[in-house]
């Protein structure tokens, strides 16, 4: 609502008329998933495979969720996910679906920021946890007129 309130009528509108980039791409990204690019959480194993069976990409990053996590798509069909471990991981044969996690307003109980660095050459992804000045966000959130339960949440990583 507040978002909604600063954009106005023709900011929504132009919000609207947005469509994915570069779906075909290499490693296509998506706020919420290849099949509802702004709406879906994908939090499961059948969400993860619609949304690899929607591109054709080796990897795929998408978010929307605040939750870092990381499913694949074996050679034999089989679908796996799980939540990222420290240090990189290699990318092997056929499909990867990468939730980096959130830069802000984390849900998994980490108050530092959540990214993804991936490293096509190598063929590796690794989410990386980068901590910052969450006294400073809080302090923005609240000056800016938004609800005291975002500043609260930055701190508890929920």
């Amino acid at each position: 609502m507040w978002t909604q309130e600063r954009l106005g009528r023709v900011g929504m509108a132009k919000l609207d008329r947005l469509s994915p980039f570069d779906r075909e791409g290499e490693a296509p990204m998506f706020h919420a998933s290849p099949r509802n690019p702004v709406w879906e959480y994908v939090l499961e194993l059948g969400q993860a495979r619609d949304a690899l069976e929607a591109v054709p990409a080796l990897v795929t990053f998408i978010g929307h969720t605040h939750l870092p996590a990381i499913w694949h798509l074996g050679e034999d069909g089989a679908m796996r996910g799980s939540v990222p471990s420290a240090g990189p991981f290699t990318l092997t044969p056929h499909r990867w679906l990468v939730n980096p996690g959130s830069v802000g307003q984390p849900r998994d109980g980490d108050p530092r920021a959540s990214w993804a660095l991936y490293d096509p050459e190598a063929g590796t992804v690794e989410i990386v946890r980068t901590p910052y000045d969450v006294a400073a966000a809080q302090n923005m959130i609240l000056n800016a007129g938004l609800p005291a339960g975002l500043a609260t949440r930055l701190a508890e990583g929920r």
